[in-house]
């Protein structure tokens, strides 16, 4: 795979490099149990007579999520993650983990990235050509628009209770709920019933 360095002092450098999957440290084997799913990128390359290691951050999924003392959830209960790949060959692995994640469990975790829609359009197709289906976890910026229609709403409750909401559409869909009830809360006002409970999955990202 096509891999760039951009050293600090000096032009960027691509070259093809080794899709290896390995432990947490790039080392050994990838942790794949019914209870973590945990790996890094493994191997090396030669880039101007040096080896670079093909590794980054460690992606780590757990059945049970358990957060450290110092994490904090957000205002809807939610906690973040996130793995730093540096665009390493490995990166296609954990792209195609996060959709598939999002693809089973929609309405648990919530997927975000810096790349755009090109970026993960090879684990998008990975996905498909291994499961027959792969929508992105995430919406893109041009379809954000469609959440200004005002029957939007009805038609992704509509897709939800019919088993056929992608993962992308459950975060436009939690928005417009919350957006619902936020208008709904000022028409009736503040004293009016007790405060309006955030959403808590279960388990999220």
């Amino acid at each position: 795979m096509p891999t760039t360095w951009y050293p600090l002092d000096a032009q960027p450098v691509t070259v093809q490099a080794p899709l290896v999957v390995g432990g947490a440290r790039g080392a050994g084997r990838p942790e794949l149990t019914s209870e973590t799913v945990g790996f890094n990128g493994g191997g090396w390359v030669e880039v101007d007579g040096r080896p670079q290691w093909l590794s980054g951050e460690t992606f780590r999924i757990d059945r049970q999520f358990e957060p450290e003392e110092w994490d904090e959830p957000d205002e809807r209960g939610w906690y973040f993650e996130c793995c730093k790949t540096r665009q390493q060959p490995y990166d296609l692995a954990v792209t195609a983990s996060l959709i598939r994640l999002a693809h089973r469990f929609p309405e648990g975790v919530e997927v975000g990235s810096d790349g755009g829609p090109d970026e993960w359009q090879p684990a998008v197709d990975l996905c498909r050509e291994v499961f027959g289906q792969a929508e992105l976890p995430f919406p893109v910026r041009e379809s954000q628009a469609a959440a200004a229609e005002p029957d939007r709403l009805q038609e992704l409750l509509a897709r939800r209770d019919d088993g056929r909401l992608a993962p992308h559409e459950v975060g436009e869909l939690r928005d417009l709920r919350d957006r619902d009830l936020d208008v709904a809360d000022q028409v009736l006002g503040s004293d009016t019933g007790p405060a309006r409970e955030p959403d808590q999955p279960e388990c999220a990202l």
